[in-house]
């Protein structure tokens, strides 16, 4: 498929509305301790038993749904994890696995391996053990993650790497590339940090202070790696109420994995269908048209930046507002690019 296909594919999709895209957040529970993590510190509430998680993977199907990336927390401490992830391969969806990696041994390995995954995605916070491990809070999980690594290169399994930019490993970016790029992985470096699902803002004391955004971007320039998005008259922002829908570990439904404003219910009182029809989503859709709207409006630094309106509504409480540190981002990436 080309370029032009996916293009033509992801606007048929965008017009009719259809959630092709599911996150599942089978767990909160997860054995590293990042400071900068945006989950909710809180034990998994009544969670969903492993009957509910197979109908929502079969309503998902039902919806259209073409690929399914399971998380968490950290999703391989759910104790029925591959039962849950082998009904998605069952249902002939594409799957993504996102993980720190820690607790994937030998026979872990060998079972994703047979899921066929369409990647697997696992966190670097370093490009040493010491910078690693002080963001993880836990002794040894840089070692633990590359042994992932090796076992999974070694039986043919596609990978990603992801590095949130935090204060401790903003120095270390390039080096972060450069060990990616030895073992032949791609990369995926994101320069802002979130608060917390539940609106906890502490982790902004991780975020990269505004006097080192620019290098930041700059460096990012460099690597190929700075964030941006395409914008049309008329369009929608970003898959929020359009393409995409996450369920958490007790069942509450949203029109993206990052919104939590407000829910479009749960799927043990209503099913997929329902909420994917109804008024919550519907309204969710709107925001997205809106923002994209507003953001063509700004132009500049802004035309081309993935505005998010789930961290709009969480740093500002309106998600169509561009708050004052996404213009600081947006400014210093539109200066990165600018300065080519």
């Amino acid at each position: 498929m080309t370029d032009g296909d996916l293009t033509t594919w992801h606007r048929r999709a965008l017009a009719a509305e259809v959630p092709i895209s599911a996150t599942l957040e089978l767990t909160h529970r997860c054995n590293l301790k990042c400071a900068f993590c945006c989950n909710r510190r809180i034990d998994d509430e009544r969670p969903l038993r492993l009957e509910e998680w197979l109908e929502v993977i079969s309503e998902l199907r039902r919806l259209g749904t073409l690929f399914v990336t399971l998380t968490g927390g950290e999703p391989l401490a759910h104790p029925r994890f591959f039962e849950i992830a082998g009904a998605v391969l069952e249902r002939h969806m594409a799957l993504r696995l996102l993980t720190n990696g820690t607790l994937i041994d030998t026979g872990t390995a060998e079972k994703i391996a047979g899921l066929h995954p369409l990647s697997v995605e696992l966190s670097l916070h370093g490009a040493a053990a010491r910078t690693h491990d002080a963001a993880t809070g836990v002794p040894g999980s840089f070692e633990a993650m590359w042994r992932a690594v090796d076992l999974l290169e070694r039986l043919g399994v596609p990978m990603v790497l992801k590095t949130p930019v935090t204060r401790t490993n903003a120095g270390e970016l390039t080096a972060i590339a450069a060990l990616a790029a030895r073992r032949g992985l791609a990369i995926r470096i994101d320069p802002k940090i979130t608060p917390r699902d539940d609106g906890d803002r502490s982790t902004e004391m991780c975020s990269v202070p505004t006097t080192e955004l620019g290098r930041v971007y700059r460096e990012l320039h460099f690597l190929g790696g700075v964030p941006k998005t395409r914008r049309s008259a008329r369009g929608a922002n970003c898959g929020l109420g359009h393409l995409t829908m996450a369920v958490d570990p007790s069942g509450n439904v949203f029109p993206c994995a990052l919104w939590r404003s407000s829910s479009l219910g749960n799927v043990r009182g209503r099913s997929l269908t329902e909420m994917w029809r109804g008024a919550e989503r519907r309204r969710a859709a709107e925001v997205s048209r809106r923002a994209n709207d507003v953001m063509l409006e700004l132009g500049g630094a802004m035309i081309d930046f993935p505005f998010c309106p789930a961290l709009a509504a969480r740093d500002g409480g309106d998600p169509t507002t561009v708050t004052d540190s996404m213009r600081r981002h947006g400014g210093a990436a539109f200066e990165a690019e600018d300065a080519r």
